[in-house]
């Protein structure tokens, strides 16, 4: 991924002016996928960039320079870089932010303690329960949230305007992606941890530089989402690997 090119670009640094080159390299998280909206700064040329959808960037650096990467959700990180580097790329780790323990309730603030209290506490009766309502539908939807609704035709007939706003709107459409990336979140979690970087070790047998060379040749060519099935998803990963092994070994 390493690109050079001799080009005009100087820098004046002090009393004298360096050369600049182009220069290019990918940005991944810990689990080898691309990172894009990643801010790339080089302290010797005072250049920058932004990673693009794939984690690429292109700056200008000199010879030999330092390069300094920031993203809002992993820690800042910074290396040293020069031209005879070959297809660079480098690992964010992921930033935590660690939360104090708050005491909500008065029968403590741990989640153990509260399944407790709560069993022996019961569950309270509710104000439907008192007024002998009918409990709600569990396939129940919100209107905001329910695509059927949203995009038939009978509701662009009766609202026209509600009807472009739900289905054309940035923020309605990400609104509803993030709920349902919230009820997926469980088949999220397996397919993160069945392409966890351990997991892949124990299907192939990579170790340290060879297992990483891998993880970025598996994510630029996995085409399963966390809607496979475990099936498809490992079915694709050991296709994946097996012409990865007739091309490189």
């Amino acid at each position: 991924m390493l690109l050079i090119f001799l080009v005009s670009f100087t820098v004046v640094n002090a009393q004298e002016k360096k050369k600049a080159y182009l220069f290019s390299g990918v940005v991944y998280d810990e689990k080898y996928r691309p990172l894009p909206y990643t801010h790339v700064i080089a302290r010797g040329s005072g250049q920058g960039d932004v990673t693009d959808s794939l984690g690429i960037f292109l700056i200008y650096i000199l010879e030999e320079d330092h390069l300094s990467f920031y993203n809002i959700a992993f820690n800042d990180t910074s290396t040293e870089v020069n031209l005879s580097d070959p297809a660079f790329h480098i690992q964010l780790k992921r930033k935590a932010y660690p939360l104090k323990e708050a005491r909500i309730f008065d029968w403590g603030s741990g989640y153990d303690e509260f399944l407790s209290e709560a069993g022996r506490r019961g569950v309270p009766e509710d104000m439907g329960d008192k007024m002998g309502l009918p409990n709600r539908d569990p396939n129940y939807k919100p209107f905001d949230q329910n695509d059927a609704l949203l995009k038939s035709t009978k509701f662009l007939f009766a609202s026209p305007l509600s009807y472009v706003y739900y289905n054309y709107s940035r923020h309605a459409k990400n609104t509803r992606k993030a709920l349902k990336l919230m009820e997926d979140q469980e088949q999220i979690d397996q397919f993160e941890a069945l392409l966890s970087p351990d997991n892949i070790s124990s299907i192939t047998g990579l170790k340290d530089k060879a297992l990483e060379e891998f993880m970025i040749y598996l994510n630029s060519n996995l085409a399963c989402t966390y809607k496979c099935t475990e099936v498809q998803l490992i079915t694709e990963v050991y296709a994946i690997w097996n012409r990865y092994s007739e091309i490189y070994n």
